[in-house]
């Protein structure tokens, strides 16, 4: 899934501005734990944040839930049942305004900084509000996971989850070894307005993409690039083509196109991972993630594999 995103208006009043500044300013002058530097300066964050703000559910919740900090308020997706959201949570708009977020009152916000003057992910209008922590789009869960610990002083649990997810995939591989050494698997999102498919290659480091990441960690043989168009797109007249050799797919329902609209689709039906049953459908949205998705998503090949046993 592209992050280009339909944009809508980003108001910031002057009045709103400056109250901000003003709590900001005051915040400076409270106890405020420690000194850190991040690629958006050197300040002060708390050392026991007691109500914290996430911008994006996917890179910024995810990990601020897995080391336990208190979430009061984040963009959500209701379509992601796999992520413990906390009893409460106040859903922000996305885009979220600062003025919104100013209300809640945070003492930490964590907030991609990929495009730090973003509408979407606004970190340098929102550390007027309180410290911000980046997090990144352009680097993998890990990554994000364990800077992010590093940060708050909160490395056990971080350790502990990547742990837990390496000792899942080790599993799956043991547990899956003939299928993995002798079929071929396609992870793929249906795109039902112009019926165009992308198929997830192996994961590239510098990119979050939960999906990827498993296929690469996993060591699953899947669809060779050179027969598919830009970011693994497939337009449909070729779609034998480039899935015709495929034994079992993982179809990646992320609210684009389900599986029951393929349903009486003659060329989809023909395909032999279709045809043969060998078919799991993974719902809700994966495109980016921490380690709840990031185990959602191997749990999910998991079950493929168990088809193709």
């Amino acid at each position: 899934m592209s992050l280009s995103l339909n944009r809508r208006q980003f108001a910031f009043g002057a009045s709103s501005l400056a109250l901000a500044l003003a709590m900001g300013t005051q915040a400076q002058g409270q106890e405020t734990g420690k000194s850190v530097t991040t690629v958006l300066g050197t300040y002060d964050i708390p050392t026991d944040p007691q109500r914290v703000v996430t911008i994006d559910h996917r890179t910024d919740l995810e990990p601020a839930l897995v080391l336990g900090l208190p979430v009061i308020a984040s963009g959500y997706w209701a379509d992601r049942p796999w992520v413990p959201v906390p009893a409460g949570m106040i859903d922000l708009d996305m885009p979220t305004t600062a003025e919104h977020v100013l209300t809640l009152d945070p003492d930490l916000i964590i907030c991609s900084a990929d495009e730090p003057d973003d509408e979407w992910w606004p970190a340098k209008r929102l550390q007027s509000i309180a410290p911000v922590l980046p997090t990144s789009f352009k680097t993998n869960w890990r990554n994000n996971l364990l800077d992010l610990g590093k940060l708050v002083g909160r490395d056990e649990p971080a350790l502990a989850a990547v742990a837990e997810y390496d000792a899942l995939i080790a599993d799956i591989r043991e547990r899956h070894a003939a299928a993995l050494a002798g079929k071929t698997i396609a992870a793929i999102q249906y795109f039902a307005d112009d019926k165009s498919f992308r198929v997830h290659l192996p994961s590239q480091e510098g990119y979050n993409n939960p999906k990827g990441e498993a296929i690469a960690e996993l060591g699953i043989k899947t669809v060779d690039p050179a027969l598919l168009g830009e970011f693994g797109m497939v337009a449909y007249e070729n779609l034998t083509a480039a899935l015709e050799a495929v034994d079992g797919i993982l179809f990646a329902n992320s609210g684009t196109g389900d599986l029951a609209s393929l349903a009486e689709d003659t060329f989809w039906q023909r395909l032999p991972a279709v045809a043969n049953g060998k078919v799991f459908e993974m719902n809700g949205n994966t495109n980016f993630g921490s380690f709840y998705t990031a185990r959602h998503v191997a749990t999910a090949f998991d079950d493929l594999l168990k088809l193709l046993a």
